[in-house]
C-alpha cells in the first residue's frame, strides 16, 4: 500500500482536488462547481471562455474571503501585527508577579 500524505501529485490533478474541496466544503456555489467540472479541463494549456469566468468567480469568492489553508479558522486582516513575534516578559505578566509566586508557595 503507497499511502501519500499532503503531495503534490501534479497541477491537473491538484487544481480539480482544490476546487472539488471548495465545492464540497461549501465554499463556492453547487452551481459554479457544476460548471467547473462541466467546462473546464485541467490537462490542457488554455481553458474555455466559460472555465475562465467559473475559476475566476471562485477565485475571487473563496482566496479573498478565507485562508484556504485553515478553512475554519478565522481571517486575520489586523494591521497591527508585527512580521517578527515580539519578546515575552514573565515577569511582566500579573499572573506570574513575584508576590503571586511567593504567595502560592506559601
Amino acid at each position: 500500500m503507497v499511502q501519500i500524505g499532503n503531495a503534490a501529485i501534479d497541477d491537473e490533478t491538484d487544481n480539480q482536488g482544490m476546487y472539488d474541496f471548495f465545492g464540497t466544503h461549501a465554499l463556492i456555489s453547487y452551481d459554479n462547481l457544476r460548471k467547473i467540472r462541466r467546462y473546464c479541463d485541467f490537462s490542457r494549456a488554455h481553458e474555455s471562455a466559460e472555465c475562465r469566468h467559473s475559476l475566476l468567480k471562485t477565485d475571487a469568492d473563496v482566496w479573498n474571503a478565507i485562508d484556504v489553508y485553515n478553512i475554519y479558522g478565522p481571517l486575520c486582516l489586523d494591521g497591527n501585527l508585527t512580521s517578527r513575534p515580539r519578546k515575552t516578559s514573565v515577569s511582566k505578566n500579573k499572573l506570574f508577579s513575584t508576590k503571586r509566586r511567593k504567595k502560592m508557595h506559601e
